[in-house]
Protein backbone atom coordinates (compact mmCIF):
# COMPACT_ATOMS: atom_id res chain seq x y z
CA UNK A 1 0.00 0.00 0.00
CA UNK A 2 1.57 3.25 -0.94
CA UNK A 3 0.29 7.00 -1.82
CA UNK A 4 -0.77 5.54 -5.26
CA UNK A 5 -2.67 2.61 -4.68
CA UNK A 6 -4.78 3.52 -1.61
CA UNK A 7 -7.20 0.77 0.20
CA UNK A 8 -10.97 1.02 0.01
CA UNK A 9 -13.03 0.19 3.02
CA UNK A 10 -17.02 -0.46 2.22
CA UNK A 11 -19.59 -0.56 5.33
CA UNK A 12 -22.97 0.00 4.30
CA UNK A 13 -23.58 1.91 1.45
CA UNK A 14 -20.42 4.12 1.93
CA UNK A 15 -17.28 3.87 1.31
CA UNK A 16 -13.55 5.70 1.93
CA UNK A 17 -9.59 5.44 0.82
CA UNK A 18 -6.72 5.66 2.90
CA UNK A 19 -3.58 6.24 1.08
CA UNK A 20 0.11 5.73 3.08
CA UNK A 21 1.79 8.37 3.01
CA UNK A 22 5.33 7.14 3.73
CA UNK A 23 6.86 8.02 7.66
CA UNK A 24 3.34 10.17 8.30
CA UNK A 25 0.65 7.77 7.91
CA UNK A 26 0.20 4.44 10.24
CA UNK A 27 0.23 1.38 8.55
CA UNK A 28 -2.45 0.11 10.62
CA UNK A 29 -5.70 2.66 11.15
CA UNK A 30 -9.18 2.45 12.81
CA UNK A 31 -11.50 1.77 10.10
CA UNK A 32 -14.67 1.73 12.07
CA UNK A 33 -15.28 3.82 15.37
CA UNK A 34 -18.38 4.22 17.76
CA UNK A 35 -18.18 6.57 20.46
CA UNK A 36 -14.97 6.24 22.25
CA UNK A 37 -14.79 2.52 21.25
CA UNK A 38 -11.77 1.76 18.07
CA UNK A 39 -13.91 -1.22 17.01
CA UNK A 40 -11.79 -2.30 13.45
CA UNK A 41 -8.25 -1.47 12.91
CA UNK A 42 -6.86 -2.65 9.51
CA UNK A 43 -3.48 -3.24 7.48
CA UNK A 44 -3.08 -4.27 4.10
CA UNK A 45 0.40 -5.67 2.72
CA UNK A 46 1.67 -7.81 -0.33
CA UNK A 47 1.06 -10.59 1.89
CA UNK A 48 -2.07 -10.37 3.27
CA UNK A 49 -4.15 -8.08 5.79
CA UNK A 50 -4.25 -7.69 9.25
CA UNK A 51 -6.83 -7.43 11.64
CA UNK A 52 -7.80 -5.77 14.93
CA UNK A 53 -11.01 -5.78 16.87
CA UNK A 54 -12.91 -5.04 20.27
CA UNK A 55 -15.94 -6.91 20.61
CA UNK A 56 -19.17 -6.15 22.95
CA UNK A 57 -22.00 -7.30 23.76
CA UNK A 58 -25.52 -5.48 23.69
CA UNK A 59 -24.84 -3.88 27.63
CA UNK A 60 -21.48 -2.89 26.57
CA UNK A 61 -19.53 -5.68 28.09
CA UNK A 62 -16.45 -6.80 26.38
CA UNK A 63 -16.36 -9.82 24.79
CA UNK A 64 -13.77 -10.48 22.86
CA UNK A 65 -10.36 -9.25 21.03
CA UNK A 66 -8.26 -9.85 18.29
CA UNK A 67 -5.00 -8.68 17.28
CA UNK A 68 -3.01 -8.92 14.27
CA UNK A 69 -5.62 -11.87 13.42
CA UNK A 70 -5.07 -13.40 16.74
CA UNK A 71 -8.52 -14.40 18.76
CA UNK A 72 -8.27 -13.61 22.15
CA UNK A 73 -12.34 -14.67 22.70
CA UNK A 74 -13.10 -16.26 25.83
CA UNK A 75 -15.45 -19.70 25.53
CA UNK A 76 -17.76 -18.95 27.97
CA UNK A 77 -19.21 -15.52 26.38
CA UNK A 78 -20.79 -17.99 23.19
CA UNK A 79 -18.44 -16.61 20.97
CA UNK A 80 -17.91 -18.93 17.62
CA UNK A 81 -15.10 -17.47 14.99
CA UNK A 82 -15.91 -18.24 11.37
CA UNK A 83 -12.75 -18.06 9.11
CA UNK A 84 -14.47 -19.88 6.07
CA UNK A 85 -11.59 -18.68 3.95
CA UNK A 86 -8.11 -16.80 4.29
CA UNK A 87 -10.00 -13.81 3.36
CA UNK A 88 -13.61 -13.81 5.48
CA UNK A 89 -13.47 -13.27 9.37
CA UNK A 90 -17.03 -13.99 10.88
CA UNK A 91 -17.81 -13.93 14.37
CA UNK A 92 -21.56 -15.06 15.64
CA UNK A 93 -22.85 -14.78 19.07
CA UNK A 94 -24.26 -16.94 21.13
CA UNK A 95 -27.72 -15.87 19.32
CA UNK A 96 -25.85 -16.58 16.12
CA UNK A 97 -25.78 -12.75 15.00
CA UNK A 98 -22.85 -11.70 13.18
CA UNK A 99 -21.29 -9.57 15.54
CA UNK A 100 -18.17 -9.07 13.28
CA UNK A 101 -17.98 -9.68 9.12
CA UNK A 102 -14.31 -8.71 7.70
CA UNK A 103 -13.53 -9.37 4.12
CA UNK A 104 -10.19 -8.73 2.70
CA UNK A 105 -11.62 -8.69 -0.84
CA UNK A 106 -8.35 -7.65 -2.68
CA UNK A 107 -4.75 -5.83 -1.92
CA UNK A 108 -6.91 -2.39 -1.61
CA UNK A 109 -10.60 -3.58 -1.01
CA UNK A 110 -11.85 -4.95 2.61
CA UNK A 111 -15.87 -4.98 3.41
CA UNK A 112 -16.83 -4.28 6.76
CA UNK A 113 -20.14 -4.83 8.63
CA UNK A 114 -21.94 -6.59 11.95
CA UNK A 115 -23.53 -5.01 15.13
CA UNK A 116 -21.23 -3.08 17.01
CA UNK A 117 -21.52 -2.13 20.60
CA UNK A 118 -19.80 0.48 22.63
CA UNK A 119 -19.84 1.13 26.43
CA UNK A 120 -18.13 4.85 26.08
CA UNK A 121 -19.08 7.73 27.07
CA UNK A 122 -22.39 6.00 26.84
CA UNK A 123 -24.28 2.89 25.52
CA UNK A 124 -24.33 3.04 22.19
CA UNK A 125 -24.93 0.29 18.95
CA UNK A 126 -24.48 0.82 15.63
CA UNK A 127 -25.95 -2.19 12.93
CA UNK A 128 -24.59 -2.34 9.17
CA UNK A 129 -25.44 -4.27 6.49
CA UNK A 130 -23.62 -4.17 3.27
CA UNK A 131 -26.55 -1.69 1.72
CA UNK A 132 -27.25 0.22 5.14
CA UNK A 133 -25.74 1.83 8.59
CA UNK A 134 -28.16 1.87 11.37
CA UNK A 135 -27.83 3.70 14.53
CA UNK A 136 -25.73 6.78 13.76
CA UNK A 137 -24.69 9.28 11.34
CA UNK A 138 -21.10 9.30 9.99
CA UNK A 139 -18.86 12.25 11.62
CA UNK A 140 -16.25 14.57 10.05
CA UNK A 141 -15.01 13.92 6.56
CA UNK A 142 -15.18 10.21 5.73
CA UNK A 143 -14.03 11.01 1.90
CA UNK A 144 -10.89 10.75 1.55
CA UNK A 145 -7.82 10.12 4.06
CA UNK A 146 -8.64 12.06 6.71
CA UNK A 147 -5.92 10.86 9.16
CA UNK A 148 -8.05 9.79 11.98
CA UNK A 149 -11.02 6.69 12.06
CA UNK A 150 -12.76 6.23 8.41
CA UNK A 151 -15.44 5.71 9.74
CA UNK A 152 -16.48 7.31 13.27
CA UNK A 153 -19.44 7.58 14.85
CA UNK A 154 -21.24 9.17 17.57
Amino acid sequence: MNFDNPVLVLIGGNAVFRSRKPNITPLKYVALQLGDCPLVSLESGPNGALIDANLYDKQGKPQGTIRDNKFTVPNTNGLTIDDRDISTLVVHDANDDELLYVRYLNQSTFRIRGKFYCPSPTLESLMVSNDEIVGYQILGNCSGDNGGADFRFR
